[in-house]
């Protein structure tokens, strides 16, 4: 029997709202481990889903198997970012090997009741899923290829779009308790005026975040602390590249009401782009910066052993996006200001009288050619004291800054095209680990406050790439702003075929595992966006 045939007869019998609400009720109970007593209650529900006492939904022939293994990794992933969901999925999966016909019946029933709580879950709810909407959810499972982890976070958020979308958290504004002092307009005194502040319905927030994986499913039916609910708040903020303070301000509310069917073609569209990634697989080490989320990664063995902030070009100024090879580090490198940048120097030297001689900067005189402007090291060279350097032709490269404090913006965009490390020290003395540098030997050769190259005996990959949405750390989904319009204009006006744009390539552009929900019009490749 088809799934789609038997979920069609759930509501004629209340779709197992019994289990549904139970396992709500009581989030640390296994549905694999169903008392008898719970069992019972789920008879009459489960004599009309199957009809006949040998019926299979998950087994059988091989689009249910398929099924069965989409529906595994979900309640995995789940299991895995909501500890109060204590499914122990590998047990659910061994009961599919059973060869007894009574046994592989317990284990299909026992993975159907599990299937439609978490339905109910993702709908931010107790309550059983209509038969509608149960139907539409095993077409996505008939479509559904989810190959790797991303791919079933992207399958998880088109199950969300097809029971509804996501919960509305109703807000309005309220005056607030405290009042804040503004200067007169006359210049008298000051004037107190009220506040106002951002109220919103806590239940629906609560169901909003369940649903999203940010809180856990337990208070589906009990009130969060405040501070976990702060907390999923925050992991909420830092998924969506919010400023993470915890409260739910108007940036954060129309974060939360952003249509799931929008944020899934963004998925989509970068689930094609992930397949890059998978290219890289065969790499030592390289270093990777996604413009979106502001953030660069050093990968060694697979393994993200670096992570740092980064600031990176600006709307006017975009970091371009492109792979190459990091050849050497240069140790308190002298800056030699692009004609571009020239008049804002030479701006703000009318501003500020003797600014040039106090921040180092200096003509230099060229053969048979203009004089440049050039900054020399020290402690205002726009440059830092590490400037990793892969030559190329858009005179982009990564670097330390003087201006530190910049990276504690929310909107890190804010340079003329390169790339700001937060933590250039750290990648510095990763890269040359293997050439015997410590950090003592680093912060001797620093101590010269001479400019130095250091070459890389073996040149490391770098990616300057741009991916909207994105697996963090844990696993979760990351849905980052599209800071440059790059994803807008994919979407409107999709590749017939890829366009290189790699200084060198580096390794073969990967078709991917493309989540097959909807058609995705073609794979967006690599570009160059300078």
């Amino acid at each position: 029997m088809g799934l789609k045939t038997a979920i069609a007869g759930i509501a004629m019998v209340g779709l197992l709202a019994a289990q549904a609400g139970a396992q709500a009720a009581a989030p640390h109970e296994s549905v694999a481990r169903a008392t008898t007593r719970e069992r019972a209650d789920h008879d009459g529900p489960l004599r009309a889903l199957y009809p006949r006492t040998d019926g299979l939904l998950w087994a059988g022939d091989p689009s249910a198997v398929s099924r069965r293994t989409a529906v595994l990794r979900l309640l995995e992933r789940e299991s895995r970012l909501d500890p109060s969901v204590t499914l122990d999925v590998a047990i659910l999966a061994r009961g599919f090997e059973a060869a007894e016909a009574e046994n592989l019946a317990r284990a299909d029933r026992t993975l159907t009741r599990a299937w439609l709580a978490y339905l109910s879950r993702r709908r931010g709810s107790i309550e059983p899923v209509e038969t509608k909407l149960a139907a539409r959810i095993s077409s996505l499972l008939d479509q559904a290829t989810p190959a790797n982890e991303f791919a079933v976070a992207a399958l998880e958020l088109a199950l969300i779009e097809a029971l509804g979308g996501w919960r509305s958290v109703q807000a309005s504004l309220e005056p607030s308790p405290e009042r804040m002092l503004l200067d007169a307009a006359d210049g008298d005194g000051h004037t107190a005026v009220a506040r106002r502040r951002l109220v919103f319905d806590r239940g629906q927030l609560q169901r909003r975040l369940v649903q999203s994986l940010d809180l856990p499913a337990k208070y589906l039916v009990s009130e969060a602390p405040a501070p976990v609910l702060a907390r999923a708040v925050r992991r909420f903020q830092e998924r969506h590249g919010l400023p993470s303070d915890g409260v739910v301000g108007p940036r954060t509310l129309a974060a939360l009401h952003e249509p799931a069917a929008e944020q899934l073609a963004r998925v989509q569209l970068n689930v094609a782009r992930a397949g890059e990634r998978d290219a890289r697989a065969s790499l030592h080490r390289y270093v990777e910066v996604n413009i979106p989320a502001f953030e660069l990664r050093l990968v060694q063995g697979g393994t993200v052993t670096l992570r740092s902030r980064v600031i990176v070009g600006d709307e006017k100024t975009p970091t371009p996006v492109f792979d190459d090879i990091i050849r050497y580090i240069e140790l308190d490198p002298v800056w030699y200001v692009p004609p571009s940048i020239v008049s804002e120097v030479l701006a703000r030297q009318q501003r500020d009288s003797g600014y040039l001689e106090r921040a180092g900067f200096v003509w230099q005189s060229r053969e048979g050619g203009r004089p440049r402007l050039i900054q020399r090291p020290g402690p205002e060279n726009a440059l830092g004291r590490f400037k990793f350097v892969f030559p190329n032709h858009h005179a982009v490269y990564l670097h330390d800054t003087a201006q530190r404090g910049l990276f504690g913006r929310a909107d890190q965009a804010l340079s003329h095209g390169c790339v700001r490390v937060e933590r250039p020290a750290e990648l510095a003395l990763a890269l040359l680990a293997e050439q015997g540098w410590d950090a003592a030997r680093l912060e001797q050769a620093l101590a010269t406050r001479r400019t130095r190259r250091i070459e890389l005996v073996e040149p490391v990959p770098v990616f300057l790439h741009y991916r909207t949405a994105e697996l963090d750390a844990e696993g979760r989904l990351r849905l980052l702003a599209d800071v440059y319009g790059h994803d807008k204009a994919a979407r409107a006006n999709p590749p017939s075929k890829p366009v290189a744009g790699t200084s060198r390539p580096l390794d073969p552009a990967s078709a991917g595992n493309v989540l097959e929900i909807g058609r995705v019009a073609a794979r967006t490749a690599r570009t160059s966006f300078d």
